[in-house]
């Protein structure tokens, strides 16, 4: 009995000193895996399945057929496609279901009613275009005057070419034609210089791109003005570029769908830069000038589903330019010229007088 009490008493007491061994192993062995387990929930976060996916793209071609109605009713008017004169109600009715149809991307239900309710306000205008297209001048909000028949055109009258009198019917009166051209008259000569200033064309040169701008200056003046482009927007990747951004409703149902690009100028610089010139002689002359240019930037997001581009935010960058040269005059009307454009970059400039 003795012996057996000893025997518990030892195997509890090994018991009691593996516990914390083993459980500090257990311990270490989950730190381990920790990293990698967070790892695969990741991965598994950042993968969409083809049902998230077609659901993205069904999104997106919902957005792109609204904003596409929103634009035609603002361009009816100017339009050609689009006759009727425009709506103003119509067209502030189409802005507020587009809005509401933005915001309504997380709710199924709402989806569908602002996108059909964009329907239908397309199919109004495409009504309003049919009644204005039959009866422009009942058309509500066109012309209200009173639809007149076209009056027949009216019909040349005979000319005898034997006395080279011209008659006139139901009258007793004879016109004799006169003759445009006044063979005795002495030959008009145009002058070479109207004295009307100067127009040129100049080329800048920089970074691999090629810069145009046109220019005036103003007769017996030493101010031209001169209005160009710098060409060093940004490389955009392929996919359809959309003037819109996408709703945040859409962004937070599907936010790992899109790769934000970042910042990216979208168009080129175009700007106007004033000269002033300082003649040294009869036939060369000086110029200098100062200029503001701007430039449009975006924030550019792409869509994983479509390819698509969505420009987010919309802000112009504001550049001050600097320019200096001299032109030559060659005979009488032709100046020919270079310089430096700080944006533009080397120059090279023709010129007429006028």
């Amino acid at each position: 009995m003795k012996q057996l009490k000893l025997l518990l008493i030892s195997i509890c007491t090994s018991i009691g000193l593996l516990t914390p061994v083993m459980a500090s192993a257990q311990r270490n062995v989950m730190a381990a895996k920790l990293p990698q387990i967070q790892q695969q929930k990741s991965e598994i976060a950042l993968q969409q399945s083809p049902a998230d996916l077609e659901r993205q793209r069904e999104a997106e071609r919902i957005l792109k057929e609204a904003e596409r109605v929103r634009q035609e009713n603002r361009n009816r008017g100017t339009d050609d496609n689009y006759v009727s004169p425009p709506n103003n109600n119509l067209q502030q009715r189409t802005d507020d279901a587009v809005d509401r149809l933005r915001g309504s991307f997380g709710n199924e239900q709402q989806l569908r009613e602002s996108q059909l309710e964009v329907e239908r306000l397309r199919e109004e205008r495409s009504r309003l275009d049919r009644e204005y297209r039959q009866n422009p001048y009942f058309y509500p909000g066109s012309n209200p005057y009173y639809n007149s028949p076209q009056l027949p055109s009216a019909q040349p009258y005979p000319r005898t070419s034997e006395t080279q009198i011209e008659t006139y019917p139901n009258s007793q009166s004879e016109v004799l034609p006169v003759n445009p051209v006044n063979q005795y008259s002495p030959e008009f000569v145009t002058p070479k210089n109207l004295d009307l200033g100067t127009a040129s064309v100049s080329v800048g040169f920089k970074d691999g791109t090629v810069n145009p701008a046109i220019g005036y200056r103003f007769a017996g003046s030493p101010i031209a003005i001169e209005v160009g482009t710098v060409l060093n927007q940004d490389s955009l990747p392929a996919g359809q570029l959309n003037d819109y951004s996408v709703p945040g409703s859409l962004l937070q149902q599907f936010p790992t769908g899109f790769n934000d690009l970042g910042s990216k100028t979208i168009s080129p610089q175009i700007g106007a830069d004033l000269l002033g010139y300082y003649s040294v002689s009869p036939t060369v002359a000086l110029y200098g000038g100062v200029g503001l240019y701007f430039q449009g930037r975006s924030t550019i997001f792409q869509s994983k589903a479509t390819t698509d581009l969505f420009k987010q935010t919309n802000t112009t960058d504001v550049n001050v330019a600097f320019s200096g040269g001299a032109d030559v005059r060659l005979g009488d009307s032709w100046r020919l010229g270079g310089g430096y454009h700080s944006l533009r970059g080397v120059t090279a400039k023709i010129g007429y007088d006028f």
